[in-house]
């Protein structure tokens, strides 16, 4: 049985950043943090899914319009993809 996170109860998840260009980061550089001008899930909602597992198809979807990391959003492609076949 695989050891739960010890983060899931308490639902204190990490936040990730994409790196858009590669490059060097030092101390005094300016970072501009840019809302995305799409549709969005929040941090929350796609952690909770991670352990829920939704079979929402408009929730699917809704997460896939989203800026996720790559290998997330081909689990969630996956999981949509067995909906829309069992459906």
């Amino acid at each position: 049985m695989a050891k739960a996170s010890p983060s899931r109860p308490a639902e204190r998840p990490g936040l990730y950043c994409r790196v858009l260009r590669e490059g060097t980061v030092q101390t005094g550089d300016a970072v501009a943090v840019e809302p995305n001008p799409g549709e969005t899930a929040t941090l929350i909602e796609v952690y909770r899914d991670w352990y829920e597992k939704t079979t929402d198809v408009a929730t699917l979807r809704r997460f896939l319009r989203a800026p996720l990391a790559i290998r997330a959003g081909q689990a969630l492609e996956a999981r949509l993809a067995n909906l829309l076949d069992a459906g």
